[in-house]
């Protein structure tokens, strides 16, 4: 039984503050739960939570997507919330070079079809994987899926680590928000075109790539196939679980709030518990 959960990342730890008691095995995330995400610039706990949470990313706030529909869709909702939220551990929990977008040429690939699609990808991706630890080179990857704006075809978007620069040839330069990035093509993809932007910032980059799956994406993609696939070395979260007791939790929460470079709270009406994110940057103090 516990009521704080610490997530420790390279670079910020994560604590969970429950307003019940949950114990091991529990899963809040059932398909029976809706879950309501609230951002927090105030909160009822008292005078010590008056302060407005700041993103660690950038200017935007983001901590998990939550999906609320019909009751029919409650299992595509409680599966696609799973999916977003491994990406968004599994990217933040590792370090990236680049952000890149693989496209299909329809006469190679049939980009309406996922399985074609996913089929050649990951055995590119196997293939690329044992050609550089031959020579040396740890290739990191994480991909996720997206449909075109015509509903129709599939593109992939990954963060990657280990590219050998030498394949990379340099196309534009791209402008967002007043910063200038570098792309480039890579040459060894022969399925269709390709972008590879340079990642200067892993954590925003990580909130990209996590909002790119939607629910739309998840229904579309054929059952028992891989929604997004990650290279076996990258790191994890570590959890540890505790119990504070009533009588120190509104003082443990206190703590954790002053210290905090983000905040969130998230409902879960149907079990009428409440969970409390605080982000705290390694090196601040904290608990």
């Amino acid at each position: 039984m516990y009521n704080v959960l610490k997530r420790d990342f390279p670079y910020f730890t994560e604590f969970y503050v429950y307003s019940s008691d949950i114990f091991d095995g529990a899963d809040l995330c059932d398909v029976r739960q809706r879950k309501r995400s609230v951002k927090l610039p105030r909160s009822d706990l008292g005078d010590g939570f008056l302060k407005c949470p700041v993103s660690p990313f950038d200017d935007e706030d983001f901590s998990g997507i939550y999906f609320e529909d019909d009751r029919s869709d409650q299992f595509q909702i409680w599966n696609c919330n799973k999916s977003i939220n491994r990406i968004f551990d599994l990217a933040r929990c590792n370090d990236w070079e680049y952000f890149v977008t693989l496209t299909f040429n329809p006469s190679v690939v049939d980009s309406t079809s996922y399985e074609a699609c996913s089929k050649v990808l990951s055995q590119w991706f196997d293939a690329l994987a044992h050609k550089y630890k031959r020579k040396g080179v740890k290739l990191s990857y994480l991909v996720v899926p997206e449909l075109h704006s015509d509903g129709l075809k599939y593109h992939f978007h990954a963060l990657m680590s280990g590219i050998p620069p030498d394949e990379l040839t340099f196309a534009m330069y791209k402008w967002r928000k007043r910063k200038r990035y570098k792309v480039y093509n890579w040459d060894s993809y022969s399925f269709g075109f390709t972008t590879v932007v340079e990642v200067y910032d892993s954590q925003g980059a990580a909130k990209y790539l996590s909002k790119y799956l939607t629910k739309e994406l998840i229904n579309s993609v054929p059952k028992g196939k891989k929604k997004f696939w990650y290279s076996r070395d990258l790191l994890d979260p570590v959890d540890t679980k505790y119990f504070v007791p009533d009588d120190q939790l509104q003082a443990f929460m206190v703590q954790l709030y002053d210290n905090s470079s983000f905040c969130k709270r998230v409902d879960f009406p149907n079990v009428s518990i409440r969970k409390y994110i605080y982000t705290v940057n390694n090196g601040d103090c904290c608990p």
